[in-house]
């Protein structure tokens, strides 16, 4: 509150300083007229002088212009070092020239909403690929590459495909152009920009084929993977002798096995008890497991397999007597 008195106050008596002012102007001008009072035309242009002094201060609302004036004296700013902050980021995006304004219009509600297809076909259906220039169509993907491809990863590959047709007919509609302006020479700043612009658009179509191939490549085999990365591209994505190259690469790598020398084991010398297990004796008694012979007692335990134990028994025991 104290804070706003102080404010009208001050506006108060900035009020009072100009009316003072004025009032001395009035005298003055009064002076003037009085001392030429042989010529009435320069009273006549005193008293609209003074008329168009007031008119120019309006003194029925005298707070207004002192706001004004306010407003438009110019702030102190202290200088202050923001370095430590870091430096400051370059604006990249520049911002040149209005275009006219029904162009803007029309270009800010494709780039908002897009074409329709109708209108996509009718554009593209104006302007045909050049006959010379047949690397503006987009690509193919290989055939037996396809079958590799899950649903959505050849639906992402197809939608780029028609983002790629599109950039080929705009590119052929601006080649038109340029085409029929290159023998003027008052179009020549014109031509260079048109094709700067052809230049962008070119990129854009190359960088599209680029992500389709890296799109593509994680759902192929390693080997196969590593042939797609080098190939170039031409009709097709991976180019037309990829499978010719792939084949090759395969070839190689089973030759070289073939012809790669075999590492053989080297016998080495081994521990304490490995020796006492292997180096042992020939009359040393071998253990006899366990599983040699659970068959023979099986077969002792049935009434056949003890019948044959005791002929096996008395055949022995004859054999002795007869000795």
């Amino acid at each position: 509150m104290a804070k706003r008195k102080r404010g009208s106050e001050q506006k108060k008596s900035e009020v009072k300083k100009l009316t003072k002012k004025l009032k001395k102007i009035k005298e003055k001008l009064h002076l003037l007229d009085s001392s030429d009072s042989s010529s009435t035309t320069s009273s006549g242009t005193s008293d609209s002088s003074a008329s168009d002094i007031e008119d120019s201060i309006d003194i029925a609302n005298p707070e207004e212009n002192i706001q004004n004036v306010g407003n438009q004296l110019p702030e102190e700013q202290t200088e202050i070092d923001f370095d430590f902050f870091g430096n400051k980021p370059l604006d990249q995006a520049q911002i040149g020239a209005p275009i006219h304004n029904e162009i803007a219009v029309r270009w800010s509600t494709i780039l908002q909403a897009g074409l329709t297809a109708g209108e996509r076909a009718e554009i593209t259906g104006k302007f045909k690929i050049p006959e010379n220039c047949l690397p503006l169509i987009p690509p193919k993907t290989n055939e037996e590459i396809q079958p590799c491809l899950p649903e959505g990863a050849a639906k992402h590959d197809k939608f780029i495909i028609t983002l790629q047709t599109q950039l080929a007919h705009s590119l052929s509609a601006i080649g038109s152009v340029i085409n029929q302006n290159l023998l003027v020479t008052e179009q020549t700043d014109n031509i260079k920009a048109l094709g700067e612009a052809c230049k962008l658009i070119a990129n854009v179509h190359n960088a599209l084929s680029v992500h389709r191939k890296y799109k593509i490549i994680p759902y192929l085999h390693p080997d196969c993977a590593k042939i797609a990365k080098t190939v170039k591209m031409d009709e097709q994505l991976f180019g037309k002798e990829f499978h010719e190259v792939f084949k090759n690469d395969q070839a190689l790598k089973k030759s070289s096995l073939h012809l790669k020398k075999r590492n053989f084991i080297k016998a080495t010398a081994g521990t304490s008890e490995t020796q006492k297990k292997f180096h042992q004796s020939l009359n040393y008694p071998r253990t006899q497991y366990k599983w040699k012979f659970k068959g023979r007692k099986r077969e002792e335990r049935s009434p056949a397999g003890k019948r044959k134990g005791s002929q096996h028994k008395e055949q022995e025991h004859q054999h002795h007597r007869r000795k």
